[in-house]
């Protein structure tokens, strides 16, 4: 009894051994071929914004110089910078806090009920291999 329930837990575990293999190739192409797309979209999206950036400074710049008291009007530009930058930092402070925060559901919640489920099994052909002897 105990040498068959070996085999089939050896073919068992090779079977799931030989699955997680296959779908480790799969997954390693897909995630290499996201990879390479993230960093292009990050390098596009990083210089669009500083770009964007780089023409917004001067025009809120501006549009604050006639606002502004004589002494103030020649640092427009760089009030103008302080006030992204502000914007900037209070986002980032707002993301932080949000990445400190746990996840809402339980991490890897399928893969831990699937172990669950093929511990139950083995238990269960523990036990109908036990009262068959």
């Amino acid at each position: 009894m105990l040498g068959r329930f070996l085999l089939g837990l050896q073919d068992y575990l090779a079977a799931r051994s030989e699955l997680l293999h296959i779908e480790s190739r799969e997954a390693a192409r897909f995630a290499k071929r996201q990879a390479i797309l993230a960093v292009v979209l990050l390098v596009a999206v990083v210089f669009g914004y500083a770009l964007l950036l780089l023409a917004l400074v001067p025009l809120l710049g501006t549009a604050l110089a006639s606002s502004l008291p004589d002494n103030l009007a020649p640092f427009a530009n760089q009030i103008s910078a302080l006030l992204f930058a502000g914007l900037h930092l209070l986002l980032a402070l707002l993301a932080a806090s949000k990445l400190r925060r746990p996840p809402s559901s339980p991490l890897f919640e399928i893969t831990r009920s699937e172990f669950e489920k093929d511990r139950q099994w083995i238990n269960d052909q523990q036990n109908k291999n036990g009262s068959n002897s």
